[in-house]
């Protein structure tokens, strides 16, 4: 957490209560890094532009990657080889673009929407258009609420030493 200890604020603070700078901002549902973002338009400004930039624009280099992946999957080429770390590239992206950068447990929530797409090509799955769009989504929840879980423990042995 980033909010000081109330010993802290007593002994160095004076007694005062700490301000929003102190505590950990949020984005999207996202937590920022870890040191206090601005709440000057400028700051503001920024996590909007890297979210835009980086954030959307890892998606589409992902899942463009991905779809170039899927295209040439018949032709046997050596290109095959270089659409995975494009799309590795555009999940990292997203992953500095949400905010998150440093938690790499993340990766496996924006990886796992591309990966939920190969479900389409079993020959038994509904072939509606809701079953088709909802895969991915179902597929990236359940992955973010295993990454969650994983901070959660992880934050949870630390406090324990």
């Amino acid at each position: 957490m980033l909010a000081p200890s109330p010993d802290f604020v007593t002994l160095h603070l004076g007694g005062e209560h700490p301000t929003i700078r102190d505590r950990e901002t949020r984005f999207f549902g996202f937590a920022q890094e870890h040191r206090p973002v601005s709440n000057s338009l400028t700051g503001k400004l920024w996590i909007a532009v890297r979210f835009l930039v980086f954030g959307v624009g890892g998606f589409f280099l992902m899942l463009a990657a991905w779809l170039s992946f899927l295209d040439h999957l018949n032709s046997h080429s050596a290109w095959l080889l270089v659409f995975a770390p494009i799309g590795i590239i555009g999940a990292v992206l997203m992953l500095y673009g949400v905010g998150e950068w440093g938690k790499w447990a993340y990766l496996g929530v924006f990886l796992s929407i591309p990966l939920s797409m190969l479900l389409w090509f079993i020959p038994s799955y509904p072939q509606d258009k809701l079953s088709g769009a909802f895969t991915p989504a179902i597929v990236a929840i359940v992955a973010y609420l295993f990454a969650k879980l994983h901070y959660w423990r992880r934050q949870s042995h630390s406090s324990e030493r």
